[in-house]
């Protein structure tokens, strides 16, 4: 399966990044929150990322990103 990219809105003053991941993993995570918003926490491109429902902390889905180098 191919990395598919996408660039997020970083927060005031932070540079933007970019983080590939399998899309299969990203699906997988997505498709067991419930909720209309989903927010993905990350640090860096190479660090694992967090999948949260919309302010709700009941499931957090955690994958590692696709070094792209």
């Amino acid at each position: 399966m191919t990395p598919r990219r996408r660039t997020g809105r970083p927060a005031l003053g932070a540079e933007p990044i970019t983080l590939a991941a399998n899309a299969g993993y990203l699906v997988d995570g997505l498709s067991a929150l419930a909720c209309a918003e989903v927010e993905l926490h990350y640090t860096t491109p190479t660090r694992p990322a967090v999948l949260t429902g919309g302010g709700e902390d009941a499931y957090r889905y955690l994958f590692m990103p696709l070094r792209t180098n």
